[in-house]
């Protein structure tokens, strides 16, 4: 059986996760530590059912509400570390335009910190201010960037849609071009020789 740990630090407030639903304001942060192995992973989620399914591939129970018209969660797992005493943070998060870039480090024990002698998987949850751009992670200390599954597929759907709208415009363009040198074709043929510049 896992257990699961979870602590939810309002800014600048800590309550504790779980006592009645209530919606989260953005800037809400849980971190914890899974017990037992588990995949590193990078998620945002979107919707309320994204956040069921979520809760329960993870075997979460949190009775929390999220305003989905406005915010969206964002989540970092480490995946497996020997011991605990773990702990990943967000640290930034920044909307370019383009992308929701959304920065994190993670945090070892101190030197000499007791801690519990087993695996477990540091995690950290953050509301944010919704956004139609793809959401991209990066660790403050690499310069690889990571991107979950749906929010590739959204930055391919939106490359696509960009391409076939560039495409559209081309031949919008390409045909007011044609149109136009036919009606100077027209203008030529029909206007007194002088009249019309060549």
């Amino acid at each position: 059986m896992r257990i699961r740990f979870a602590l939810l630090a309002l800014l600048p407030l800590v309550t504790p996760f779980a006592v009645t639903a209530q919606t989260l304001p953005p800037g809400t942060q849980a971190q914890g530590e899974l017990a037992g192995p588990g995949k590193a992973e990078v998620f945002a989620i979107r919707t309320a059912d994204e956040w069921s399914r979520f809760l329960a591939a993870q075997r979460l129970n949190w009775n929390v509400q999220v305003n989905w018209t406005r915010d969206m969660v964002v989540g970092v797992f480490l995946g497996v570390r020997n011991t605990g005493g773990y702990k990943v943070e967000i640290t930034d998060v920044q909307n370019n335009g383009l992308v929701n870039h959304v920065t994190y480090t993670e945090i070892p024990p101190g030197a000499g910190a007791m801690v519990t002698q087993a695996m477990t998987n540091p995690y950290v949850l953050r509301v944010i201010e919704a956004s139609a751009q793809p959401v991209v992670f990066s660790h403050r200390h690499f310069s690889t960037a990571q991107v979950p599954y749906g929010e590739y597929v959204r930055m391919i759907k939106g490359m696509s849609e960009t391409q076939y709208s560039l495409t559209g415009e081309r031949r919008k363009n390409d045909r007011a071009q044609q149109r136009i040198e036919e009606l100077e074709t027209m203008l030529r043929q029909t206007s007194p020789a002088g009249a019309v510049p060549r």
